[in-house]
């Protein structure tokens, strides 16, 4: 079986979705029939490289504290789509 294409639209949801507490790479590549890995190249090709560390810091650290993306323009034009 061939690989699924991501679209655009996709990749958005994808880091959208991954901006929430609780999501993992492991359950977005379940809703998305993907493998965790190609949700994290999703989210490193979505997020400025600044943006994508402090997102890893606050999922790493289990997810406490305030949400570090908050004010972030990226993901405001994201949900905006």
């Amino acid at each position: 079986m061939a690989p699924r294409k991501l679209s655009d639209s996709d990749k958005q949801q994808i880091t959208s979705i991954y901006c929430q507490p609780g999501e993992t790479t492991s359950t977005l590549a379940k809703k998305f029939g993907i493998s965790s890995s190609t949700v994290s190249r999703v989210l490193k090709q979505m997020l400025p490289d600044n943006e994508y560390a402090k997102l890893m810091k606050w999922k790493r650290s289990g997810e406490r504290g305030s949400f570090p993306l908050k004010d972030s323009d990226v993901v405001d034009q994201l949900s905006s789509k």
